[in-house]
């Protein structure tokens, strides 16, 4: 149980890593390509897409569980971080508002993992790993804009190498999931062979 709590705050710390990279060198390069009063728009679109996708969000898990809109999210993140490369390679302000639109697909199904961390909980437990869900996120801001500022010039552009950087989270946040699901579905099948083995001797 503990495990899988500590894997969704690690995976809430690499979403909001992503977010605040976004903030932090998209409005420097946003600045850099156009107008300074145009550097924000890049993150309302962002916001806009995360504000849109937080409506619908629900009802999907409600629907599908929570796997298949978290992986939604993530390759939205991972095509919108992909876009901030070329954008910033190319200097295209108009592609970096496009790809910021993707990145904020992301953004709400980070904030759902405290919710996800439920499933791995008692009921006693369930405050205190929402808590710890959260917490990952006060370590992202911290190390978010620090990857950012020792990634920036990785590459030939600048501003690119820490959109490679927000890219690789996205991957590694995927991975997160990929074993908080596996790890919970040895668990279901070891418990469900307990109950079974209980039920034959009965």
């Amino acid at each position: 149980m503990l495990w899988n709590i500590l894997l969704l705050a690690l995976s809430w710390s690499l979403g909001q890593g992503i977010f605040f990279i976004q903030i932090s060198i998209t409005t420097l390069a946003a600045t850099s390509f156009t107008n300074w009063y145009l550097a924000t728009i890049p993150l309302g679109s962002m916001l806009f897409a995360a504000t849109i996708w937080s409506v619908f969000l629900p009802r999907v898990i409600a629907r599908y569980g929570y796997r298949p809109p978290f992986y939604f999210g993530t390759l939205m993140s991972m095509i919108g971080a992909g876009l901030c490369i070329i954008a910033a390679w190319f200097k295209l302000y108009w592609l970096l508002i496009v790809s910021a639109t993707f990145v904020g697909g992301q953004v709400p199904c980070t904030f759902y993992y405290r919710l996800a961390g439920l499933q791995f909980s008692t009921q006693e437990f369930a405050s205190k790993a929402i808590a710890m869900v959260t917490a990952g996120g006060c370590l992202s801001a911290f190390i978010g804009p620090e990857i950012a500022k020792l990634m920036i010039n990785v590459l030939p552009k600048q501003y690119s190498g820490a959109y490679l950087a927000a890219l690789r989270e996205c991957a590694t946040k995927d991975l997160r999931i990929e074993i908080t699901r596996n790890d919970r579905q040895v668990k279901t099948s070891e418990l469900n062979i307990q109950v079974g083995s209980e039920l034959h001797v009965k």
